[in-house]
């Protein structure tokens, strides 16, 4: 009885199965999760396929890979790539303070005993020049392998020099470059020699100085700056000795509020004093520009009007004929 249970129950699921099947199949659609499966075997056998056929080619990479990363481990650690304690050599040192040298020895110094492939190499010594208040730009810097840096750098050098008169270091002499920047220099009681003296008129006129490597904003050093390096340029047979920076004070009407202007007296070697007026920014109504006075100033010198000693030419209107006066302050 239960071998004939059992016979009746296999031809059951016999029936069963085929009943299944014959269904699926007398539809012609096949299920999507077997389209599913079906597809997923199939990138499956695709993707080891290609693993293996592309194993060779991985191991030749994998192995090329190692032995790069061994051979750059060596190098960094090669002793005939390290740069030498001699690693600075400056082309033009003349000129330059010797506060600037000190300072770009010390950045030399520091790059001393580093290897040439170091990645951080030239990124470090970059960021250490451009934060040096002597630095002003920085136009190339590069390895010269084996043990060698390649650096081109544009230096500040002293323009002239501030008194200061406001809070620390009163009455000091500072220097700063064409650019008005406070160079790192101790103040000094007495003037340096050689450079173009900025003194307030009174003392109170300059405001005090900013901290190293800042550019000193204020209008009377800014312009006195710009003043020196036109005059430079437009007189060469004139030397600028002090430049005496004093305060105009006038009411803009039109505005409804008290301007205050930089006026400028420059005393030149040669023991000329010219009474200049502001730098592009006349306070008076006929007041000339800059341009038109370094045209009547040239006039003056060809004819030989301003070439003797203790004279005073006030050069700040067009009115024609300049007050000349022989007490020279």
């Amino acid at each position: 009885t239960q071998s004939r249970s059992s016979a009746a129950s296999d031809v059951y699921k016999r029936q069963l199965f085929c009943h299944r099947g014959k269904t699926r199949m007398a539809s012609g659609k096949p299920r999507w999760q077997d389209m599913v499966r079906a597809t997923i075997f199939a990138v499956a056998i695709w993707v080891l396929r290609a693993l293996w056929r592309a194993l060779p080619l991985s191991m030749l990479l994998i192995a090329a890979a190692a032995a790069c990363h061994g051979i750059w481990r060596n190098a960094l650690h090669d002793s005939r790539l390290r740069i030498g304690g001699d690693v600075l050599s400056l082309s033009d040192p003349a000129g330059l303070r010797p506060e600037a040298l000190r300072e770009i020895e010390r950045f030399g110094r520091m790059a001393a005993g580093r290897n040439t492939l170091n990645p951080r190499l030239l990124i470090d010594l970059r960021q250490q020049y451009q934060s040096s208040p002597w630095v002003r730009r920085i136009i190339s810097l590069r390895r010269i392998f084996p043990d060698r840096l390649e650096l081109d750098i544009v230096l500040r050098t002293p323009a002239a020099q501030v008194r200061s008169s406001n809070g620390r270091g009163s009455g000091y002499f500072w220097l700063i470059d064409e650019e008005g920047v406070l160079l790192p220099v101790a103040g000094a009681n007495t003037p340096y020699d050689g450079l173009p003296q900025i003194v307030g008129s009174p003392p109170e006129v300059i405001s005090r100085q900013p901290a190293e490597g800042r550019i000193w904003s204020d209008a009377a050093v800014l312009d006195s700056i710009a003043l020196l390096q036109k005059w430079r340029t437009a007189m060469s047979d004139l030397t600028p000795h002090r430049i005496l920076v004093t305060r105009s004070s006038f009411l803009d009407s039109y505005r409804c509020r008290r301007i205050d202007r930089p006026r400028f007296e420059i005393e030149t070697r040669e023991g000329l004093t010219v009474l200049w007026g502001t730098y592009n920014r006349g306070d008076l109504p006929d007041e000339m520009t800059t341009a038109e006075k370094f045209a009547q100033l040239q006039r003056l010198l060809q004819r030989d009007i301003a070439s003797a000693s203790g004279l005073r030419l006030d050069v700040r209107t067009r009115v024609p004929g300049f007050s000349l006066a022989t007490d020279n302050r």
